[in-house]
């Protein structure tokens, strides 16, 4: 399926998290971004909000919760999802779940969707982490994991998003209480588990030839990705 960007509906929700409730200039950069690409914009907010950052957010969109400070942005998403509906989610093609993790764009998003909408795809990320067979993140006990689209900006398409198996994954999905968790209950299962169930990806990023030197190139090689690769996030 080739999307027409002009007929093209899509919703976004995007995580934000601050310890003092402030929302710098670097996240309005992202939602103004997004508002020129996206039907809709859901705000989550885990923690809370000064009046004045609230304010700000309220002038953006009318979607803005504020949670408590729990379970990371895997859980900010599964109840913004729950929150909206599975009826109401279905009539849109694509669906974004971004965080305010990424400093960006540095370059415009409708080319990462224009091509992005040329590929054949259930589900796609900007960026790889390539995988490992150690414990990369220093946690004991972990697996080895394959490679999988980082979830700082993930897009649902419709055949995903209004399947059976996606909303299982939210509901059945694990308390998470620690970083640990977000990488084994979400980040790092993500992509594999919907690759399982058939659903088709890619990461708009090629890094296929880092896989030898490099698991993490959007964090040790970011000005090459950004330079010559196009990229449009940076850590």
């Amino acid at each position: 399926m080739r999307f027409d960007e002009q007929a093209i509906e899509r919703f976004a929700i995007y995580y934000f998290s601050d310890k003092d409730g402030i929302v710098d200039q670097y996240v309005f950069t992202m939602l103004d971004e997004l508002k020129k690409n996206c039907t809709e914009i859901m705000i989550i907010c885990n923690g809370f909000l000064t009046p004045e950052s609230r304010m700000k957010l309220e002038n953006l969109t009318p979607h803005l919760f504020v949670r408590e400070n729990s379970g990371f942005e895997a859980w900010g998403f599964k109840e913004a999802l729950e929150s909206y509906g599975e009826e109401r989610f279905s009539r849109f093609d694509e669906v974004i779940l971004a965080t305010d993790t990424v400093f960006g764009p540095l370059y415009p998003l409708n080319n990462v969707f224009r091509e992005m909408g040329s590929r054949e795809l259930d589900f796609w990320g900007i960026t790889l982490f390539n995988g490992s067979n150690f414990d990369a993140n220093g946690f004991e006990g972990s697996d080895n994991y394959p490679p999988y689209l980082q979830t700082y900006f993930l897009v649902i398409r419709k055949r995903m998003l209004t399947s059976p198996e996606f909303w299982i994954f939210w509901q059945n999905l694990p308390t998470i209480a620690n970083r640990k968790d977000l990488l084994t209950s979400f980040a790092a299962v993500f992509t594999r588990y919907f690759e399982g169930k058939g659903f088709r990806w890619q990461a708009y990023i090629d890094t296929q030839d880092y896989l030898e030197g490099s698991n993490n190139p959007l964090i040790l090689s970011p000005l090459e990705l950004v330079k010559n690769r196009q990229c449009p996030f940076i850590l």
